[in-house]
C-alpha cells in the first residue's frame, strides 16, 4: 500500500499504464518497486548487485514471466 501511494504522489495519473511497457529498477534490493511495476503487467528489469537482496529479488519474483533480474 505504501509503495502505491509514494507512486501516485510522484506520477501524473497518465503516466501510469504501465501495461507492456519496460521499466528499470536499479538498486533493486528485495524487490518492492519491482512487484508493483509487476503488479501493473510492467516488463521489469532489476539490477541489484547485492548478492543477499538479490537472492531474495529472484525467489520473490520467480512467479512473473516478466521480469527478468541482472546482477
Amino acid at each position: 500500500k505504501h509503495i502505491n501511494e509514494l507512486i501516485h504522489e510522484r506520477f501524473e495519473k497518465n503516466s501510469l499504464d504501465l501495461e507492456n511497457r519496460l521499466v528499470v529498477d536499479l538498486g533493486a534490493n528485495r524487490g518492492d518497486f519491482s512487484s508493483w511495476a509487476l503488479e501493473q503487467r510492467a516488463i521489469v528489469l532489476a539490477f541489484e548487485p547485492d548478492a543477499v537482496a538479490f537472492t531474495h529479488l529472484v525467489r520473490r519474483m520467480k512467479s512473473f514471466s516478466n521480469f527478468f533480474p541482472l546482477k
